[in-house]
């Protein structure tokens, strides 16, 4: 549990310059040792920026002899809780780029020799990089003290040196800021471990920091939980767009012989509630919670067609804001059918126009786009409030975290969409 507290300690404190680290009078040490404790058992889970910088200094006073280091271990739970096993591991449908990393790393046994974890990131740019990065660093092995922060110096200060030796600087800084590999950069999801032998080290592929994303190509993000991607995505978003299209034919014929829509309506709803049972905490049996996920084609989600499974590095903000503009886009089609028969009618046809049909036609092209709006609400609402949909982890670490994940996203997307869902609400 201590090291939950002093991860930031270390990064404080690892500077051995640092006069705390002159060693006090045993009397002092065991009385600093003893507020270290006191501020360490009776703070809350999260300490305060003023506790933490205390409690560092206590540390350091109370231990001088200790050695500290730039980084250290921090367990901290998987959301959901089945997407950790045992031994620190991912289960199959949480691994990210894990498996064909290593599968390149069977095609190319050449490039996993390193001493930095930032020669695994940069094995997409060749090895000539790889095997420049240790003589322009000159940084200690990644498994001794003071590598980290030596990697982080190296490539704010060496750029140019980087740059000339073909490696992407930008790409390392990311991996030092551990943001997860991306599914076209897969070889680079990986770090530098010492090798049991102590004859160096050699790059070991992992999955991302708390098994947060989805198994590249082969399952995708719904509801908080990786799912399997559909055998034949494309098929998936050509039969929703034929169910539309056929859907908007069979709306219109049934408008033509005067059909009370008020009942369509009805079922509709029945539908995307039972679709919204998906969603729920509860452990459905596979094939019920597969028909609830069928249905959601009725609450007109993204989901439905499997983006991530086509494109995998898809930001949540695309899906977030294609969601948003859905009303802006059925009026936009609405509008352009409005004009194309008036077109239609006046151009080709030579047809004169009345203002009463032109009335009629433009007070159906509202009812339809209200219509729209009503099969819509739901999922729009939904998409909108999202990002307030923060839960802890058990057991809790003093932080909430929301059922998506996206590499775009560092924790500021907030910033982001809270505008656009301002006017949404507004407008609602």
């Amino acid at each position: 549990m201590f090291n939950l507290c002093f991860i930031v300690l270390c990064r404080i404190f690892s500077n051995r310059d640092d006069p705390l680290n002159v060693p006090l009078p045993r009397e002092d040490q065991l009385k600093n040792r003893l507020q270290a404790e006191s501020i360490y058992t009776e703070g809350t889970s999260v300490l305060e920026s003023t506790q933490t910088i205390a409690l560092s200094e206590h540390l350091a006073k109370g231990y001088p002899a200790a050695d500290r280091t730039d980084q250290c271990t921090n367990f901290l739970a998987c959301q959901p809780n089945d997407a950790c096993k045992a031994g620190n591991t991912c289960s199959k449908a949480y691994l990210h780029t894990l498996i064909k990393c290593n599968n390149w790393q069977v095609d190319n046994p050449t490039m996993t020799s390193c001493n930095l974890t930032i020669q695994c990131v940069a094995r997409q740019a060749g090895l000539s990089c790889m095997a420049a990065i240790p003589t322009i660093c000159n940084c200690p092995n990644q498994w001794e003290v003071g590598s980290f922060a030596c990697s982080k110096k190296c490539v704010r200060e060496q750029k140019v040196a980087l740059e000339e030796a073909g490696c992407n600087v930008n790409q390392l800084a990311l991996s030092l800021a551990r943001i997860p590999a991306r599914s076209t950069e897969f070889m680079n999801g990986a770090e530098c471990r010492r090798n049991t032998n102590n004859t160096g080290g050699a790059c070991a592929c992992v999955s991302a920091t708390r098994c947060s994303l989805c198994t590249t190509g082969t399952h995708y993000r719904v509801a908080g939980e990786c799912i399997p991607c559909p055998q034949n995505p494309w098929m998936i978003i050509v039969g929703a767009i034929l169910g539309i299209f056929f859907m908007c034919i069979g709306m219109r014929e049934l408008d033509k012989r005067k059909f009370n829509l008020a009942f369509v309506s009805i079922g509709w709803d029945y539908f995307q509630v039972l679709a919204l049972f998906a969603d729920a905490d509860i452990k459905w049996p596979p094939v019920l919670k597969s028909l609830f996920r069928m249905l959601s084609f009725f609450n007109i989600d993204i989901d439905i067609v499997a983006p991530e499974c086509l494109v995998p590095d898809l930001p949540y903000s695309d899906k977030y804001f294609a969601t948003m503009i859905m009303p802006l886009g059925v009026a936009a089609v609405l509008f352009m059918s409005w004009c194309g028969n008036i077109f239609w009618d006046k151009c080709i046809q030579n047809r004169k126009i009345s203002s009463g049909k032109a009335k009629i036609m433009a007070a159906r092209l509202i009812s339809s786009f209200l219509l729209g709006m009503y099969f819509m609400y739901l999922m729009i609402t939904r998409r909108a409030l999202d990002i307030f949909n923060c839960n802890p982890v058990v057991p809790d670490d003093g932080f909430t975290y929301t059922h998506f994940t996206s590499i775009n996203c560092d924790g500021k997307c907030f910033v982001v969409f809270c505008p656009l869902l301002v006017l949404l609400l507004l407008c609602a």
